[in-house]
This record gives structure tokens, sequence and C-alpha cells, in this order.
């Protein structure tokens, strides 16, 4: 888990959408999707629903 993965990911939580944020952080919309897998593959989690908007999950309590 690095930092930037995490700044993406909250990045990706804002917009709700890749390719935006892709384009303001200057990334492939490909490398933004490699970020959130990476992070969900070391937490073991899904971390995001994707369909038309990309929405976090919230935690579990």
């Amino acid at each position: 888990m690095t930092l930037e993965g995490l700044k993406v990911f909250a990045a990706v939580c804002e917009a709700h959408n890749l390719s935006t944020v892709a384009r303001e952080t200057n990334r492939s919309q490909s490398a933004v999707s490699q970020h959130i897998r990476r992070l969900e593959k070391e937490t073991g989690l899904p971390l995001v629903s994707a369909g038309r908007a990309v929405w976090c999950r919230p935690g579990r309590d």
C-alpha cells in the first residue's frame, strides 16, 4: 500500500469517475484502475462499486 495509491483512491471516491481522476492526475484510466485493484488485493476488500459512476464502499463495523 502506497501513499500514491491511497491518494488515487481518495480522488476516485470524491470524483466518482475513473476518467476524471485519470485526467486530473495525468494518468491513464488503466493506471487508476490498477491502483484501485492493488489496494483491493492488499486489503482483501472490494473498495469500489462500478457502474456508470464509481462509488466507494463503506467499511464494515
